[in-house]
């Protein structure tokens, strides 16, 4: 590339969020005190500070994810999911608890209807639904399931998943 917009950085991207998941986030970062080599600097700030978010950029969000799956697999701590991450458009999530979801709709009149949704259960993100007076809503469409579901679930209530195909 040549010309005046060489130099220009590329296009902004946005920050993840990485949020300690309560007492399991908690017992994850107090172990990392006893972990010999090298920690990703995000995970650093967040057991050494009283703050219990940090955005980062993308990369290090994907170090920072893949570091902690690597040590919980090695069993290093007991915990199911200590951080949790903002998930983007695109991205594959997972829902942290059992809830009830508002269905999308096709038809324009059509009644209001919900669903369970499982702990576990994975899906996209599709997008955000803000309503006013109401927490934002990630709009998902839910993975195996016997045809397309798009359901709205409250934005605490999911997580940026791991690549897994569905």
């Amino acid at each position: 590339m040549s010309g005046p917009f060489a130099t220009l950085d590329p296009v902004l991207d946005i920050p993840t969020t990485i949020t300690v998941n309560g007492s399991q986030g908690d017992r994850f970062l107090s172990s990392l005190g006893g972990y010999r080599n090298p920690v990703p600097r995000a995970l650093r700030h967040l057991a050494s500070g009283d703050q219990r978010s940090i955005q980062v950029d993308p990369q290090d969000a994907e170090l920072v994810a893949s570091f902690v799956e690597e040590l919980l697999a090695s069993g290093w701590v007991d915990v199911e999911q200590p951080l949790l991450f903002s998930p983007r458009v695109g991205d594959e999530v997972l829902v942290l608890s059992d809830s009830l979801a508002e269905v999308s709709h096709t038809a324009k009149h059509a009644p209001v209807s919900w669903r369970l949704v499982e702990k576990g259960t994975r899906g996209k993100l599709i997008g955000w639904r803000d309503v006013e007076n109401e927490p934002p809503r990630a709009v998902l469409d839910l993975a195996g399931v016997e045809r397309r579901l798009v359901v709205f679930i409250g934005e605490t209530k999911v997580t940026r998943a791991r690549r897994h195909r569905y």
